[in-house]
């Protein structure tokens, strides 16, 4: 039997890239979060173009963009249909209160407040408040279980 050296070498370096290429793969999956961005207006006032925005990989990105009115919630799915992870540092929100019409505006942390970083699975709440906006981070169990003991979330 004859060694063939250039074909080993093929054999090898396919081996090799199918199993790296498989790793990579599988690797980007698991950044893949399992959380969404909610609003909750907690103010007895209407609440008009809430906006929050970030910056991820050098990217804009952006959830909201809905009218609240008071107990009002409202969801923002995944942006891009793509989810980033992990959650941002800090983001900004942005909203117009009616019907004054006035604009506001308010910096917050967010990723301190996730547990689980980037494999935290629940509901990122932005919580419109009487002293400004407040993160509130629950998992899909604690709603679940909120829900079950008929408890008001956020």
């Amino acid at each position: 039997m004859r060694f063939n050296l250039r074909k080993t070498l093929v054999i090898g370096i396919v081996g090799v890239s199918v199993v790296l290429g498989g790793k990579l793969f599988l690797g980007a999956l698991e950044f893949k979060r399992d959380y969404d961005y909610w609003f909750y207006n907690g103010t007895k006032i209407t609440i008009d173009n809430a906006t929050m925005r970030w910056k991820a990989n050098g990217r804009a990105q952006m959830v909201g963009g809905s009218i609240l009115h008071p107990g009002g919630k409202s969801g923002s799915g995944n942006p891009d249909n793509f989810p980033v992870a992990p959650p941002p540092k800090k983001a900004t929100v942005t909203w117009q209160t009616k019907p004054d019409g006035k604009e506001h505006q308010q910096d917050i942390e967010i990723a301190k407040l996730v547990p689980e970083g980037a494999k935290f699975s629940g509901t990122i709440w932005i919580k419109f408040t009487d002293k400004g906006v407040k993160v509130v981070v629950l998992t899909f169990d604690e709603m679940e279980q909120m829900l079950r003991d008929n408890k008001e979330y956020p």
